[in-house]
């Protein structure tokens, strides 16, 4: 048997597939410390990052919708490869926030690190890729506050994952408003203020900061004012490294009823249009008609916006939303979710769709959910996660046998002496 040095192991490692690299934890102790390194998680996570735009690294995560109030509060993980297939059966992950009192919700996504929440008090970090997860400290609020934000990101610059947390207030006069901008730090474990507060007033609290560049963007306006129409929306900024806020420029025409999103690695704007549709009764309901998809071809260039798509809604006579993914390899589809229920590859220029059902069980199409994509990566939490056993997670959480693993793993030709 041949013997490799250790670090040519791990530049093999960290060019595989997270779960096989967490499968390569069995084969001896030498390749477990190295495998559970911060320094090999980094080099992982770098490595994943460069192939995003391949997909082969990229996963989408199910939260399932309640509707009526009752079942139980489900996540469930598809890697993109599946979604060639005309039906698929995500698997089942364990919520670490399992409650059956609350729909857990999906904050952020960065590097493969998931910020999710019960309530504005119940918030943790979490990996789906190893199962782990830590919970964030509390922190007050305060009364009389009109809504709160949260944006999940990475800071370059202090090799750090941040929260923010953004409550704002109404003022005494009207239009007026102040706001109350609090950071968490993954590396400190603690929140703390920023010098700099936010001077605009957030729109669409319900969409989460995007994460682009080590900085977080919401909606704003210069005043907080009702109807928002008559307000100009701006694109604003928070950099995880200064702490400062900033306007990005949004492309021209924007108008409100439009959403953030990051699609191959550029920070896009989509807007909804709807139409009415009549069923046999004459009953009228409002379904989509197309999506309009602009792109920052060069971040932080106004001139760069471009339309790169406008999707028609494939069905009119169902259908009230319509949240764009993410790009196919070859950059000429784009996967869309469709009412909450299914996913539909659509062809940039207009001429095929391509529907994917998902399946639980003996169901299909019955399931209602949220999509996200994430990153598979080992992106470490810290060294006291709140499940720091915990990998290769199945329904349940069940633990596979080890020894089974090492066996399997040398048993496909892999005959290396440490």
């Amino acid at each position: 048997m041949s013997t490799f040095p250790l670090d040519i192991v791990s530049e093999i490692l960290c060019r595989l597939p997270v779960k096989c690299v967490l499968r390569c934890r069995c084969v001896s102790k030498c390749w477990l410390t190295l495998i559970d390194s911060p320094e090999f998680s980094k080099l992982h996570v770098n490595y994943s990052l460069k192939l995003k735009t391949t997909n082969s690294n990229l996963f989408l995560i199910l939260r399932k919708v309640d509707y009526n109030g009752h079942g139980k509060r489900c996540f469930y993980s598809l890697h993109f490869d599946n979604l060639n297939s005309r039906v698929v059966t995500p698997k089942e992950l364990t919520n670490p926030l399992m409650s059956y009192e609350f729909n857990t919700k999906i904050l952020g996504s960065c590097n493969g690190l998931l910020l999710i929440s019960n309530t504005v008090n119940d918030i943790a970090l979490w990996n789906p890729s190893t199962g782990k997860h830590k919970k964030l400290p509390i922190l007050g609020i305060g009364e009389n506050h009109v809504h709160v934000s949260f944006g999940f990101g990475y800071d370059v610059v202090n090799n750090d994952y941040k929260v923010v947390r953004i409550v704002q207030f109404s003022g005494s006069e009207k239009g007026s408003f102040h706001s109350d901008v609090k950071v968490y730090s993954l590396k400190s474990s603690c929140w703390r203020g920023v010098d700099e507060q936010l001077p605009y007033f957030l729109q669409y609290v319900d969409q989460p900061g995007t994460y682009l560049n080590g900085s977080l963007h919401w909606f704003a306006s210069a005043k907080m004012e009702i109807p928002e129409n008559n307000l100009e929306l701006l694109i604003v900024a928070f950099d995880l490294g200064t702490e400062k806020w900033r306007l990005v420029p949004p492309p021209r025409y924007m108008s409100f009823n439009v959403n953030l999103v990051l699609l191959g690695g550029s920070l896009c704007v989509y807007k909804t249009y709807l139409i009415d549709s009549y069923d046999d009764w004459g009953n009228v309901d409002l379904v989509v008609d197309h999506v309009d998809i602009w792109e920052m071809k060069e971040y932080g260039v106004k001139d760069s916006w471009t339309m790169v798509a406008s999707l028609e809604q494939p069905d009119k006579q169902i259908g009230c939303t319509v949240v764009p993914l993410a790009y196919s390899k070859n950059g000429e589809e784009i996967l869309v979710e469709l009412d909450n229920r299914r996913f539909v590859w659509t062809s940039i220029a207009g001429d095929s769709i391509k529907i994917v059902d998902i399946e639980i069980g003996a169901l299909r199409g019955f399931l209602h959910f949220n999509s996200y994509v994430y990153l598979g990566s080992l992106a470490h939490l810290s060294s006291n996660d709140d499940t720091s056993d915990r990998y290769n997670q199945d329904k349940g959480g069940k633990k596979k046998a080890l020894k089974k693993r090492g066996d399997d793993f040398l048993s496909k030709g892999f005959k290396l002496k440490l």
